[in-house]
């Protein structure tokens, strides 16, 4: 059953109209004004202004405006069906047209949550995050999505000079309390380096793909502006909004205090709280050397995106850290990877 996150009512967007002894208003743009589902009613109604002559415009890109079929009043009701802007012409007697204010009424395309499969046959949890779906869990596949095995197992010599996908699991005896790398790889996932993320036979699932990072921009943006969850490091950052809560004393209490995997180490002054449900935990990473550093302390995602013939874009969450970090780093590099929804 679908769910209302906002009931719209008349007058909750108002369009303020004539700019005194100009003849024609400038267009401002302002930040998103509702957020609704698909079928929700949208009321405008414009203020400061009675009479005629009103033709209420759409766009989907703020450049080609379309007049609305039938709306010629002071307010206008619409159904909304895509992420639109709205704007009114107006005719004053000899006068060239005034035009409004914009209003952008931006669509949530929102499903349940549900699971997603990859071809080993491991099952994860997914999350709606606006309008994106992710998975709440680290990847921990080992073949690409044509049944070709990625290369694991890689020394230390052979995974600082490979330029093909590969994967490498933390070694469980480096880690207290679990006692193979099968534990560790249901616990924290796998390792990729970037040219696994990027490799043509695909690491997610169908209908999945590694995130880009203008997706990883568009999850922190959408915590900012929707929800007022900025990406700054205090405790009620963005990085600690996107943290699993399991964490070694966590202040949050119940299963969220912890010391079994997968858990964040302790940290006195930044805990993860997961409002969002993404669940991000600290897989670590292994280094272009083959080494491997601080799982529990550490969390490192892939973007699809490169930023040089050497290096590609990724997001850093840390257990002293409230924020999330873009960060940059050579290729043959492991990090975690979280797939989202195409």
């Amino acid at each position: 059953m679908k769910k209302y996150k906002i009931i719209l009512i008349a007058n909750l967007l108002t369009l303020s109209l004539f700019a005194i002894g100009v003849f024609s208003q400038p267009t401002n743009v302002f930040k998103s004004d509702a957020i609704v589902y698909v079928s929700d009613t949208v009321v405008f109604r414009l203020t400061d202004y009675v009479g005629e002559h009103v033709k209420w415009q759409l766009s989907h890109n703020l450049e080609d405006w379309a007049e609305i079929p039938g709306a010629t009043s002071d307010s206008l009701l619409f159904v909304a069906d895509t992420t639109t802007y709205f704007r009114a012409r107006v005719i004053a007697g000899f006068c060239d047209p005034y035009y409004s204010d914009v209003k952008k009424v931006q669509v949530d395309h929102q499903v349940e949550p549900g699971t997603v499969t990859d071809i080993d046959g491991n099952e994860y949890a997914t999350v709606i995050i606006g309008n994106q779906e992710w998975m709440a869990e680290n990847l921990r596949v080992t073949k690409y999505k044509n049944g070709d095995d990625i290369p694991a197992g890689l020394s230390n010599a052979a995974w600082e000079s490979i330029t093909q996908g590969a994967y490498a699991v933390y070694p469980h005896n480096s880690i207290s309390g679990l006692d193979s790398d099968e534990e560790v790889l249901e616990a924290y996932g796998a390792l990729y380096n970037w040219y696994s993320v990027i490799d043509a036979r695909d690491l997610c699932p169908a209908g999945w793909q590694v995130p880009t990072d203008d997706d990883w921009n568009d999850l922190l943006s959408y915590l900012n502006d929707e929800h007022g969850v900025p990406n700054t490091n205090t405790l009620g950052g963005a990085g600690n909004a996107l943290k699993s809560c399991r964490q070694v004393d966590s202040p949050v209490g119940g299963e969220c205090d912890t010391s079994e995997h997968p858990r964040w180490n302790s940290h006195a002054s930044n805990h993860g709280f997961d409002e969002f449900g993404f669940a991000a935990l600290p897989g670590g990473y292994r280094w272009t050397s083959g080494s491997y550093h601080y799982v529990g302390l550490s969390g490192f995602y892939w973007s699809m995106t490169e930023s040089s013939s050497t290096s590609s874009w990724g997001r850093y969450l840390g257990s002293g850290y409230g924020n999330i970090s873009q960060v940059n780093y050579l290729k043959n590099v492991g990090f975690s990877v979280r797939c989202i929804k195409d």
